[in-house]
């Protein structure tokens, strides 16, 4: 069973939840591979495996979120 098939049987997430968090995801991982300069080129992000994950940092995820001023 796939991740997001979990989080709608399972969990009991609306499909709206769980595509809304999947775009979340792509985005935020999208961001971390332009900023390395490593831009992803497929749309099914098939290089976001755990090793990419444990390489961001906090600092990463708040430069996502709060982005710094021009």
């Amino acid at each position: 069973m796939s991740s997001t098939r979990y989080l709608v049987v399972i969990k009991g997430r609306s499909e709206n939840t769980v595509k809304e968090y999947q775009t979340d995801l792509l985005m935020f991982f999208s961001f971390v591979s332009v900023s390395r300069n490593t831009p992803i080129s497929d749309k099914i992000f098939a290089g976001v495996n755990l090793e990419f994950i444990k390489t961001i940092s906090l600092n990463g995820m708040y430069t996502f979120n709060y982005p710094l001023p021009n």
